[in-house]
């Protein structure tokens, strides 16, 4: 996490086990109270980061306010998201955030973009880009569907090892 606080363009950092591949051969990041520096550091640094997904965590409730109250003070994030596995986050804390990114979102989008209106729509293109998301979208849904009805099997995009293995070994900006 430290590497991305000083990333000129981050906007949108999702983290956690769910994103651990097996093909590619990662393993679980269950982040715990080691993070609670570098978390607020990037919150409150970052100048481009609107959406950060910190997934399920170990973290103590403790922490987990700590980098809250980091993210009720930024005016830039309109997306958090951390889930514990040991407790259940109060709903204060999650009014408070709410509350912090929807004057956020109100800033950046405009006063009557609602919360749940960014969160349905506007949201998603800061996981991917319009371009990207839309032909994604539209492949993944007619190859589900031709699955669906036995006209197609669901294959990884890769055909061999070595594509896999690039993919591994590819270094980002």
């Amino acid at each position: 996490m430290d590497a991305a606080t000083s990333h000129p363009v981050i906007m949108t950092l999702q983290l956690g086990y769910n994103f651990a591949t097996e093909d590619l051969g990662a393993r679980y990041n269950i982040f715990d109270n080691e993070i609670q520096d570098s978390a607020i550091t990037l919150i409150k640094t970052s100048e481009t980061l609107r959406f950060l997904d910190l997934g399920v965590t170990s973290m103590t409730m403790a922490t987990i306010v700590e980098i809250a109250d980091a993210v009720c003070e930024s005016t830039r994030l309109v997306v958090f998201k951390v889930e514990s596995l040991s407790h259940k986050i109060p709903r204060p804390l999650k009014r408070q955030i709410r509350a912090r990114l929807t004057e956020n979102v109100k800033t950046a989008y405009g006063d009557d973009m609602t919360y749940d209106k960014f969160y349905a729509g506007e949201q998603r293109w800061l996981i991917s880009p319009k371009d990207v998301r839309l032909i994604d979208s539209g492949y993944r849904n007619r190859d589900m569907n031709l699955a669906r009805r036995g006209e197609m099997v669901l294959e990884k995009w890769w055909k061999d090892e070595n594509e896999l293995e690039t993919v591994m070994n590819a270094e980002g900006v």
